[in-house]
């Protein structure tokens, strides 16, 4: 069975991904080492599930010694 991926993280998606509590993704947005997620409602924010994919693909290839 194929599990559905979501369009748009929340921080709870974000912190499972990066294997880190919500207050350091919090923490990471407000240092500006993650993007800052969008408003899509009065009370909720997330990000483009793409747009985190590509983030830890950049910091993985920048760890690396990588660059385009």
């Amino acid at each position: 069975m194929k599990t559905h991926e979501p369009a748009i993280f929340k921080a709870a998606d974000v912190a499972r991904e990066l294997n880190v509590s919500e207050m350091t993704i919090a923490r990471m947005v407000k240092r500006g080492t993650l993007p800052k997620p969008i408003k899509l409602g009065v009370r909720l924010t997330g990000w483009p599930r793409e747009q985190i994919l590509k983030w830890i693909n950049d910091a993985f290839e920048t760890a690396n010694g990588k660059s385009d």
